[in-house]
């Protein structure tokens, strides 16, 4: 072991550099955007881990703080030494790097002196003469500290064994303090009971208050720490500490521990059920609760452990669903969190606890819904619309819509309650579907088509969920293809529409089931009349309309579904959608219709009776829009049918628009005295191709 020269008298911490002892760069090292999304510097979890890092790599356990050294103002690109950077300070670190290979513990602030005699004493046994850990405290004062946006710290423990110049043991401490980015706090004894006296708040810069930590997580890669737990505790008074600490470094052991402090008489004597439940929720001053600490990384161990305690715990069940909630200062449930962040195993885990929660079904669904308290938004909502999520959550495509959706169909709860989770509907009723669709999330609509299609639900149950009401009946299609005024806000309609209908279409649901579902027809408001019908008769440029249209020709329906889809007539009239338009003069509509129609995969006989668009009466469209003089939508109607693959018969026959009586649409123009129509559609007649026998007898008598 290396040997020290004559000793002063350091048997109580100190700095042993105290110009060096001011600098504090802490949340000061800035990273060049996009480094590492989230985060735009490096904090104190980086730093003691770099210090501890380089301390147990180095043979007498040391740290250079020159290795901090940078060129101009502290930034991530400016260090001097790249390589050592890289390697101990990457900004990627995950709770501390904490591994499965780390041990780990919590002791209390006060017997932080114990701890590191135990760690010496360990040391001495095998032989080795140094030592690391990292320490992580969190702040549960319930008063104010001077910084008050201090909730939690991380540190630094480096330890070694030397001898001096008598060949005695030396026993040499130093705390790392990020805060004191250059330097640490040092002890050195050689007798190992002067440590006992020791707390952790003797290793901490009096200059800064950090609440006094009373309890203190210790990770290290070189001691087992399995020393006698009783030699760290002080006894109940840190309790809450503990619980959280050993949840937030996943030491299902350690929540055990506490829940048989629980049982004990003395300690269960001493605390009234609002202290227990506050004990239990173990939120620091930042509002995090235990269990949400556990469940931001994943820790599934220590959530089910914790879950076992709350059963074991005898409080009244609406106290033990608060605490399973486990909502943040904001009142964001930590499952709403889990899922929006797209951590699997944490929203499996967390479907288990509330399942084996012994909780009434009512209960559990409302933990499973978890529902954020500003808007009341649950988290299928949130899974749906990734618009809604702050902004700091990434996106991860359809990952949290799937990762929830299986959740809720393991959960064992009745069909209606998963179906409802699952309908993740607005405090104000309205499906998170439907919202998803209006805002434009096409590729999460698709998803949760998916989602529906696979779940195993009943086909009436899934229907429903696809169909995505409002609490006044209003489907989603009806909503999408019948925008209400001020809709125009709304981007991306199209898309929209063609996205949920393709998810309709592809729902594997029966054909009449999905009819249903793009028509409303059995809505009670509209008495049959369907959806389509009412988009062709109402809206002026005819974009939703062929976008309905194209999708439906280019389904997989069989063609009298798609015929009777875009016929869209109304059962008591027999009036067909494309008559409806052009008697109400949308001609744009109707071209658009017209259009997609003959550039389909129809059959020829579907195609021409969906364009002669017959009334009950025998009258076609196309002699309406003659009749009423519509020149446009005429022109267009009959140059579209002329261009198009029909055989010359068949667009002779849409051409005349014989009436039930005989008359010809341009008989009927002539007797309307439309003659501006009657030209045009005569000299583009003329100009095609058709035989000259065939525009003859179209223009018989004209």
């Amino acid at each position: 072991m290396e040997r020290e020269g004559p000793a002063a008298s350091k048997e109580t911490p100190y700095f042993p550099d105290n110009e060096r002892r001011v600098t504090d760069l802490n949340g000061q090292i800035l990273l060049t955007p996009d480094t590492n999304p989230g985060m735009d510097r490096l904090w104190c979890r980086h730093l003691a881990r770099a210090y501890q890092r380089a301390a147990e790599d180095d043979d007498n356990g040391k740290f250079d703080f020159s290795r901090f050294a940078m060129v101009g103002e502290p930034h991530y690109d400016n260090f001097v030494d790249r390589a050592w950077r890289d390697n101990y300070l990457p900004p990627f670190e995950e709770n501390l790097g904490l591994a499965p290979a780390m041990q780990r513990t919590v002791i209390d602030g006060d017997r932080f002196g114990v701890f590191l005699g135990e760690a010496f004493k360990e040391l001495a046994s095998t032989g080795k003469n140094h030592a690391t850990a990292i320490l992580v405290t969190a702040n549960f004062s319930e008063t104010a500290v001077a910084d008050e946006r201090y909730t939690g710290h991380a540190l630094s423990v480096s330890m070694r064994i030397k001898q001096d110049g008598e060949s005695r043991d030396v026993y040499v401490a130093r705390v790392y303090d990020p805060n004191r980015t250059l330097t640490h706090k040092r002890v050195r004894v050689t007798d190992l009971q002067l440590l006992e006296r020791l707390t952790f708040h003797d290793f901490l810069d009096t200059d800064v208050d950090y609440g006094r930590p009373s309890v203190l997580t210790v990770v290290s890669p070189s001691l087992s720490l399995e020393h006698d737990p009783a030699l760290t505790r002080t006894g109940d008074a840190t309790l809450k500490g503990r619980l959280h600490l050993a949840m937030q470094a996943n030491m299902p052991w350690e929540v055990r521990a506490v829940a048989r402090q629980l049982r004990n008489p003395a300690t269960r004597a001493n605390l009234s059920d609002e202290e227990r439940i506050a004990l239990l929720a173990g939120k620091d001053t930042s509002g995090a609760t235990a269990l949400g600490a556990a469940m931001l990384w994943g820790y599934v161990d220590a959530m089910a452990m914790y879950g076992l305690t709350l059963r074991e715990s005898d409080l009244k069940p609406e106290a033990q669903a608060e605490l399973l909630a486990a909502k943040d200062a904001e009142g964001v449930p930590a499952l709403q969190l889990a899922v929006q962040n797209g951590h699997e195993d944490t929203v499996s885990e967390y479907g288990k606890l509330v399942f084996c929660s012994g909780l009434d079904p009512e209960m559990q669904a409302g933990l499973l819904a978890a529902r954020r308290s500003a808007d009341g938004l649950p988290a299928m909502a949130l899974a749906l619309l990734p618009s809604q999520r702050a902004n700091d959550i990434p996106s991860l495509g359809a990952i949290p819509l799937h990762l929830y959706g299986a959740m809720v169909l393991r959960s064992g709860l009745p069909v209606d309650m998963q179906a409802e989770l699952l309908a993740g509907k607005s405090p104000e009723g309205v499906p998170a579907l439907q919202l998803a669709v209006l805002l434009g999330h096409q590729a999460e609509v698709l998803a949760y088509g998916e989602l529906v299609r696979g779940s195993g639900l009943p086909l009436a149950t899934q229907a429903e969920l696809l169909e995505a009401k409002r609490p006044n009946g209003i489907p989603t299609m009806e909503f999408v293809l019948l925008p209400p005024p001020g809709a125009e806000a709304l981007s991306n309609l199209e898309d929209s529409l063609r996205a949920y209908g393709t998810m309709i279409l592809q729902s594997g649901l029966p054909v009449e089931t999905q009819i249903d579902l793009l028509t409303s027809r059995k809505r009670p408001e509209l008495q049959g009349v369907p959806t389509f019908y009412l988009a062709m008769a109402g809206q002026k440029d005819g974009k939703l309309v062929a976008c309905f249209a194209s999708m439906v020709l280019r389904s997989e329906l069989p063609e009298d579904a798609k015929v009777m889809l875009l016929a869209a007539s109304v059962p008591k009239y027999g009036l067909p959608a494309l008559w409806r338009a052009v008697d109400l003069g949308n001609g744009a509509t109707a071209c658009q219709f017209a259009r997609e129609v003959l550039q389909s995969e129809l059959a020829v006989s579907a195609k021409v009776e969906l364009l002669a668009g017959k009334d009950a009466t025998g009258t076609p469209a196309l002699a309406v829009a003659m009749a009423k003089g519509a020149r446009g939508t005429a022109s267009f109607l009959v140059r579209q049918i002329l261009c198009s693959d029909l055989p010359d018969a068949m667009k002779v026959e849409l051409l005349a628009g014989k009436n039930a009586k005989g008359v010809t649409a341009l008989e009927g123009a002539v007797k309307a005295d439309r003659l501006g129509v009657v030209k045009a559609c005569r000299n583009i007649i003329r100009r095609s191709e058709l035989p000259p026998a065939m525009q003859a007898e179209l223009l018989a008598g004209i």
